[in-house]
């Protein structure tokens, strides 16, 4: 058990995905043990380090078919403090998260209210020497049914936390249908509060939408059976 403060260190600091990662390590970590976790630079043996698996040559490698597709991850311990680390940027977020999970944490359904931090004395970095490999290359959800942004961007938070890599934006830049379902509540009589999205306004929450899955190095699928509607001239 570490006994010292903790340092979370990103060994690629132009990272975004590693930079977030390290963000959602350290809030973790503070929220569990009711300290401040650095970030940055240390020396000694109470530093956590993240960066992708070719960084860290000492280690041993896990070898995938594609590296950018391929999700794994490794947590060792080692000489110097622990050390997270992927095969790509996404899978680094996915081995914080990895991390988390064996002091305790759980993420039960996207939101805040789905999070559980338990309560740690100290942060623990010895003995760890775990590998894990996703058992297939696309584990994805998809915009579907009636929704609003709130709901897709806690479930673009979620996905990584339960090793999910992938979203799929259906239709297109004709994904409205599914934000009016939700806020026209056009079958929903109780709902008194009710406003139809504009083609612009829709195109903004894609946007938000993208930019929540470029943060943590989702992939990005993309129209699907949009396609015929657009064949035909369809919108």
């Amino acid at each position: 058990m570490s006994s010292t403060a903790v340092v979370v260190h990103s060994v690629r600091p132009g990272d975004a995905v590693i930079g977030y990662a390290t963000q959602e390590l350290t809030r973790c970590l503070s929220a569990m043990t009711g300290q401040t976790v650095a970030t940055g630079e240390a020396a000694g043996e109470s530093v956590i380090r993240l960066g992708l698996c070719s960084d860290f040559p000492e280690l041993e490698q896990i070898i995938v078919a594609d590296l950018a597709w391929d999700d794994a991850y490794t947590i060792v311990s080692g000489p110097g403090g622990l050390t997270l680390a992927g095969t790509n940027p996404r899978s680094v977020l996915m081995s914080a998260y990895g991390y988390l999970r064996e002091l305790g944490a759980r993420w039960l359904w996207p939101g805040a209210e789905g999070e559980h931090l338990p309560l740690l004395a100290e942060i623990p970095l010895t003995g760890f020497d775990l590998r894990w490999q996703a058992p297939f290359r696309h584990r994805a959800g998809c915009i579907e049914g009636s929704l609003s942004l709130e709901h897709i961007l806690d479930y673009l938070e979620w996905l990584p936390r339960v090793e999910m890599n992938a979203y799929m934006v259906q239709w297109g830049d004709r994904g409205f249908g599914f934000w009016n379902r939700w806020y026209e509540h056009k079958y929903n009589d109780l709902w008194t509060e009710r406003r139809t999205i504009s083609d612009e306004e829709g195109q903004a929450f894609d946007e938000q939408v993208l930019d929540a899955m470029k943060l943590r190095g989702l992939l990005h699928h993309r129209v699907g059976h949009g396609w015929t509607d657009a064949a035909l001239g369809l919108k």
